[in-house]
């Protein structure tokens, strides 16, 4: 095939090799242009430095976190989040440098963008200091304890980027975050009480028994009992996970009652033991269909 008389051809007039070498400069050109924007980065990110070491030098004070507020006031956001893009790859004290300049190598909008990511790492390294916390058992004071070493790893700069009331901020947002888990917790606690008490309501008509031992099967002591009463407490707590998923849904209860009969009736043969080929013929396949969306809801015990 003749690729001069191809369509491509007609409309761009130049041929595949004078396309490869148009491809190859265009790339160059884009190689070259992320180098010089990187090394104009650097450069920059340099004289900052050197003017930075050049106020210590002379006891300037450097500005503080409220100078950065101003910062953002002034500054276009589209500029700032154009600048929060470039600075994706910069570590904690190359923001600093930007944010802190006290010269006018970076703008306005670039300190504000670069103040705005050194604090979006920092939430990060605070949840992760509030993960751990949640892990021992008394949470407060190991976050308390977690914060004040993360405070000392501050760098004088960094220093200058915090607000004033940074750790009290930190302790009162996890202290109310531990208010709104135990919260939930309790509430999760009720509402598994419920429907505990529901499923006693409707299996056992308000009256929990005991759970009975089915090792002896069909004896004379175990014939006038309900299948319900050779329930495991595993066995309830999962029938009642089944209760609250069959109220939410709109799901018949007599689904569950037919469940906790077959598996009532199994731990009353021993688990199954004492069967032979009892199910063959038993098994209702109507209930198998209607609990299937109630098996896939519980979990496994």
């Amino acid at each position: 095939m003749d690729i001069s008389d191809t369509r491509w051809h007609t409309k761009t007039k130049a041929s595949p090799a004078t396309s490869y070498r148009s491809n190859t400069v265009t790339n160059q050109n884009n190689t070259r242009n992320t180098q010089v924007s990187v090394s104009s980065l650097a450069v920059k990110l340099k004289e900052a430095q050197q003017a930075i070491d050049a106020a210590r030098l002379n006891q300037q004070s450097f500005p503080q976190n409220n100078n950065v507020l101003t910062w953002q006031a002034k500054s276009n956001q589209e500029e700032v989040n154009s600048a929060k893009w470039e600075f994706e790859q910069l570590s904690k004290p190359q923001l600093e440098t930007i944010a802190m300049d006290p010269s006018n190598t970076f703008s306005k909008a670039e300190k504000a963008a670069a103040y705005e990511k050194w604090h979006a790492l920092d939430q990060r390294a605070l949840s992760e200091l509030k993960r751990n916390a949640l892990n021992d058992d008394n949470a407060m004071t190991s976050f308390e304890a977690a914060l004040y070493t993360h405070s000392q790893t501050f760098s004088e700069l960094g220093k200058a980027m915090l607000p004033d009331d940074y750790l009290s901020q930190a302790q009162s947002h996890f202290e109310s975050a531990l208010q709104d888990m135990n919260l939930s917790a309790h509430t999760m606690s009720n509402q598994a009480e419920h429907y505990y008490s529901l499923m006693v309501t409707d299996l056992f008509a308000g009256n929990e028994p005991k759970v009975h031992n089915g090792a002896e099967g069909m004896s004379s002591h175990n014939l006038e009992r309900s299948n319900y009463d050779f329930l495991t407490h595993k066995d309830r707590f999962m029938l009642a996970d089944m209760y609250e998923y069959a109220e939410k849904s709109g799901i018949d209860f007599e689904y569950i009652q037919k469940l906790a009969s077959d598996i009532g009736n199994y731990r009353r043969h021993d688990d199954g033991k004492l069967l032979s080929n009892f199910n063959e013929g038993h098994f209702n396949t109507e209930t198998k269909s209607s609990l299937s969306d109630l098996r896939k809801e519980i979990k496994p015990l």
